[in-house]
């Protein structure tokens, strides 16, 4: 009886129990909402692990990353060289100015001088060659609708991760080289605005990344990008402004947004360029409008970069542009695949500075420097509402059907080619969306995590740490900062709840609790 009344009493405490832990574990899937600043432990600890991987668990910890890939260039004809943090905080206090900085001032950058006593170290930057980046949860830059934010600004503007000015050599710039892994995550409330550079013939690059890419293959997956405004000279996308070499886009979403530029601009990338070949697998736009002279649904300019679009969709509205593309605005020597794709693309095209006056839109690309360029197609689908007087570049492959064959089921029915039973699913009064996505909302950690933590460990760590190091302490009686006020840290991070907290003392007590019924159980049955 005594036996049969212990184990009575243990599952009702952990019943009661359960409650309190899944509040806790509720809080940490909490968008965290910005406050303008950025930290840099979460590098730190990275870089102390030793092991190529590093988690950004706060919007100010995606901010850090931004200042850190930004300073990873070389000195010379750089505006940054390194930044500065307080060793007690961690908190990011500003570049340390490079030649040029005062000659390229963005709205969000900062430069910062130190002074004796102020608890400052300076780091180099990084351009995470081989490293793999992991956002832990959702994310807040501004509240607010960015419809708005044409006319009227929101709080914070997002400093681009890797940006750079009009250098001669790209290998002096600030650039990412490695695995950004959304896990599924939602980043939202982007506002970044180039224009408001000072004294800067072009801000190239506008995006969440500004410059991607460089020496070595690049992959950006799981990410989800929401609600957004990105206005820029040149180079403007919402992912990426400039992209270098070979790269991956996986399992990405950019929707409710707006892409602005006067020059060439794309719902995913402003430009490739550079060579390599770079697939975008799994990939949606949805509801972005995408303004600029160059104009594609997913890049404005694509020039050297072999492309791969498959199992991939684009819902966007062009406008104002004379050379617009579903997929492309320009082509300028470079070849396209497509397969298993559809697009459901509007707008106005914008008049021609020539004698004729017309602009021109095109199924695959607006317009090219020297014909023909190759397109592969297989399995490519439009729905198009342009207005006239425009004239239609090449369509060779691609089949036009309206939106309501695109809409429920009947789907299944138009795109004969595409895998619903794996990869797409229909919606009940929408097109089609991409299955995989379902394990990104959910998180998709497992697949994402693993995958990013294998590139990270295989190979060379070493050459990642190049740009990294040569720490200056412009305090007193201060260590790196590495190890030093990890608990006030980490005080600070679970007050602020949302991001990277713990399970919290409900989940600890009941794993305690578990064990000693375990132990009481057993000890009546000895």
């Amino acid at each position: 009886m005594k036996k049969l009344l212990s184990i009575l009493i243990a599952i009702m405490m952990l019943v009661g129990l359960c409650a309190p832990m899944a509040i806790s574990v509720g809080a940490e899937e909490t968008a965290d909402t910005w406050d303008g600043s950025a930290n840099i432990k979460w590098y730190l600890d990275g870089k102390a692990a030793d092991n190529g991987i590093y988690e950004l668990n706060s919007a100010e910890d995606l901010a850090g990353f931004a200042y850190v890939v930004t300073a990873g260039g070389t000195e010379g004809r750089l505006f940054t060289r390194g930044v500065y943090y307080d060793s007690t905080t961690f908190e990011i206090l500003g570049y340390n100015a490079g030649p040029n900085f005062t000659d390229w001032k963005i709205t969000g950058m900062k430069a910062y001088t130190p002074t004796n006593g102020d608890n400052s170290v300076l780091i180099a930057g990084d351009k995470f060659f081989y490293a793999t980046v992991s956002l832990t949860c959702d994310v807040i830059l501004n509240e607010g609708d960015a419809a708005d934010w044409a006319t009227s600004a929101p709080i914070f503007s997002w400093v681009p991760i890797g940006h750079c000015n009009n250098v001669e050599s790209w290998a002096d710039i600030g650039s990412f080289n490695g695995t950004f892994d959304g896990q599924g995550h939602t980043v939202s409330g982007m506002y970044v605005d180039g224009t408001t550079a000072s004294n800067a013939p072009q801000d190239w690059g506008e995006g969440f990344f500004g410059i991607i890419g460089d020496a070595n293959a690049v992959t950006v997956k799981n990410l989800v990008l929401d609600n957004f405004y990105v206005k820029g000279s040149i180079q403007v996308g919402a992912i990426a402004g400039r992209t270098r070499n070979g790269l991956t886009f996986e399992n990405c979403l950019v929707k409710n947004g707006f892409v602005v530029s006067p020059s060439n601009s794309g719902g995913y990338l402003g430009q490739t360029s550079a060579g390599g070949e770079m697939t975008v697998t799994g990939c949606g736009i949805e509801n972005v409008t995408i303004d600029g002279y160059y104009a594609g649904s997913f890049a404005g300019i694509s020039n050297g970069t072999d492309t791969i679009f498959e199992n991939s969709y684009a819902k966007t509205t062009l406008t104002g542009a004379p050379h617009m593309g579903i997929l492309i605005g320009r082509v300028s020597s470079a070849n396209h695949t497509v397969t298993n794709c559809y697009a459901v693309v509007s707008g106005t095209v914008g008049e021609y500075d020539d004698d004729t006056g017309a602009g021109k839109f095109g199924i695959y690309y607006g317009t090219t420097d020297t014909d023909p360029y190759s397109t592969n197609v297989s399995g490519y689908y439009y729905v198009k509402t342009v207005a006239d007087g425009t004239t239609i570049t090449d369509a060779t492959g691609a089949t036009e059907v309206t939106l309501a064959d695109l809409t429920g089921d009947a789907a299944l029915t138009t795109l004969v080619d595409f895998d619903f039973e794996t990869i797409w699913k229909t919606t009940t009064e929408g097109t089609p969306v991409i299955e995989l996505r379902g394990t990104v909302d959910d998180g998709g950690e497992d697949e994402g995590e693993d995958e990013g933590e294998d590139e990270g460990e295989d190979e060379g760590e070493d050459e990642g740490e190049e740009n990294v190091g040569g720490e200056e302490n412009n305090g007193s009686d201060k260590t790196d900062g590495a190890t030093e006020n990890t608990d006030a840290a980490t005080d600070t991070e679970a007050a602020k709840g949302g991001c990277g907290g713990s399970i919290g003392i409900a989940g600890v007590a009941m794993i305690a609790l578990a064990s000693g019924a375990a132990l009481v159980i057993k000890r009546k049955e000895d």
